[in-house]
């Protein structure tokens, strides 16, 4: 029972964060672009925990509670309160239409799974490193899609949880001291970016990139 549980959840829950970001790259909302970022997170803490009872480590409840901590509670609300506090518009830039960026998702999708399965001959193999390449290329499109630092925040955010997804569904999980130093970087950066979404507003009234691609001496 227990292999069978192993077995099945890291592909239902790589599956989940999938849908849930190529929900995001269609998005224009700020706030339903935290939203769903909190809760593929929220699938990543349940894994998490999932695997510490499965596998028998209970240091991974800390991870687990971390996660939850970080990603579905303290990063979100940063992003939130920065957003109100400096008036950012609730739409969001973005080079592409929403259902051009939807079509260039399942492209990268499709690609995803072509390499996933070039490399992995395993099915169970194969369904968790693809959906995990592709939570990975849908967080760099909107990485590199959005014109504003919110949407390439979250972006660079969703990146990070395919990259933590993999670790703990093929792995069994990194040293308990190497995920939750990841986890305390991440906090660090998403200071660093929200301190640079203030300054950006103060200096030019908007989070739009197009302002940073003229140097100023």
């Amino acid at each position: 029972m227990s292999a069978q549980l192993t077995f099945d959840l890291p592909t239902l829950f790589a599956c989940g964060m999938l849908l849930l970001s190529l929900i995001m790259v269609s998005r224009m909302r700020l706030s339903s672009l935290v939203g769903i970022f909190r809760y593929q997170s929220a699938l990543l803490a349940i894994y998490a925990v999932i695997l510490a009872i499965s596998h028998d480590e209970p240091e991974l409840l800390a991870v687990a509670l971390f996660i939850a901590l970080v990603k579905v509670v303290l990063i979100p609300a940063f992003l939130i309160r920065v957003a109100k506090q400096n008036g950012v518009s609730e739409r969001l830039d973005s080079y592409l239409r929403p259902t051009t960026s939807t079509s260039v998702g399942l492209v990268a999708i499709l690609l995803a799974f072509a390499g996933a399965e070039a490399t992995f001959a395993t099915s169970a193999g194969l369904i968790i490193v693809a959906c995990v390449f592709a939570l990975i290329l849908t967080g760099l499109i909107l990485l590199i899609t959005r014109k504003d630092m919110f949407g390439q925040g979250i972006g660079f955010l969703v990146m990070e949880n395919g990259i933590y997804a993999f670790g703990l569904a093929l792995a069994g999980g990194m040293p308990i001291f190497v995920e939750l130093a990841v986890l305390f970087n991440l906090l660090a950066l998403t200071v660093l970016m929200v301190l640079l979404f203030r300054v950006a507003q103060k200096v030019h009234s908007s989070v739009s990139t197009e302002h940073f691609k003229r140097l100023i001496d």
